[in-house]
């Protein structure tokens, strides 16, 4: 990878780094781990050390992070496997990554920064001119970057940063203001990491009138989700059942949040009628807004006369999966 020249501030702090590095090895020491983001427990004083190195015509030495998170519901990926992570040593001490910010496409944004850090650590991201693009202080490159936010979890610092898509190369630079205590940090870099929620989303009804074979859609709104959210699985277990001996066949399908393709039609028979809904670059569904459920290709019991009402009540459930720190 050809960097472009980065300015000579950076080579001097380079090289007082390799003179301090060497002089005085700290011993890294695991903080408590809180989080299954938080991999100071796993990281020791070498990791960074022993991370395999490029160097750039100035002559600064940096990992090429080429691995990117990824989301996939299809096929359980591992958050950890995609992590890069280190322990600074102290206030000379710097760390390089360089991150490739390409256009990767998919349904989910893959260009991603999530940083989860203790509290001293600093950061900045630089471009391949050596200018600042954006840092722990929320200064930033309003052309480069579409989002930023920074949050706290249990005293660390959680930054979320989306760059616009564009063929371009970053270095990101992290560093301590303390020289009494290890900080440790870890970033990713792609999809954004990931949680897990799940919630009633309404006390629905939904209803035909005979002989019709499709009804009208029942819209149900959700808004105590995260508007950052994927579908994973929505569910609506039966409470009661009206003129069901009207009725040979019946099947019920939703449109979710902002589709226009209603998902797949479901039988009624079972108490508890259910959609699955992948999660990865391929396909992700939008959690947050209204769901309209209807009736499609019933079928009347010909053995039974007389007008009906075939009407299903019950709780309406979703889980999902939304970005950590956004």
């Amino acid at each position: 990878m050809a960097l472009k020249r980065f300015s000579a501030l950076l080579l001097a702090v380079l090289m007082s780094f390799s003179l301090f590095s060497a002089a005085v090895p700290i011993p890294a020491k695991a903080a408590e781990t809180v989080s299954e983001f938080d991999f100071s427990a796993v990281d020791t004083a070498e990791t960074y050390a022993n991370y395999p190195k490029k160097e750039s015509p100035d002559g600064i030495n940096y990992v090429e992070a080429t691995l990117l998170n990824q989301i996939d519901t299809t096929n359980q990926k591992n958050f950890a496997d995609y992590r890069y992570g280190a322990y600074l040593l102290g206030r000379r001490d710097r760390h390089y990554y360089s991150i490739s910010n390409r256009n990767y496409g998919g349904k989910i944004p893959s260009n991603i920064l999530t940083i989860y850090a203790d509290s001293l650590v600093r950061f900045r991201v630089i471009d391949e001119d050596g200018l600042d693009v954006i840092d722990n202080e929320r200064q930033y490159d309003f052309s480069t970057v579409k989002y930023y936010n920074k949050t706290q979890e249990n005293g660390h610092s959680v930054y979320y940063i989306e760059f616009s898509p564009e063929q371009s190369t970053f270095m990101i630079e992290f560093k301590t203001s303390s020289d009494s205590a290890q900080q440790h940090y870890s970033f990713w870099f792609g999809h954004p990491l990931t949680r897990s929620g799940s919630g009633l989303l309404a006390l629905a009804s939904v209803a035909i009138n005979k002989p019709e074979t499709d009804s009208d859609k029942f819209g149900f709104y959700i808004s105590s989700v995260p508007r950052k959210a994927w579908l994973t699985r929505l569910w609506i277990n039966k409470t009661k059942e009206f003129d069901r001996a009207y009725v040979s066949n019946a099947y019920l399908s939703v449109f979710t949040p902002n589709t226009t393709t209603a998902a797949s039609k479901q039988s009624t028979d079972s108490n508890t009628i259910k959609w699955i809904f992948d999660v990865n670059r391929y396909t992700a569904t939008p959690a947050f807004g209204t769901y309209d459920f209807f009736f499609t290709n019933v079928t009347w019991n010909k053995n039974v006369s007389g007008p009906a009402l075939y009407e299903i009540n019950g709780n309406a459930y979703i889980s999902y999966v939304y970005p950590f720190g956004a």
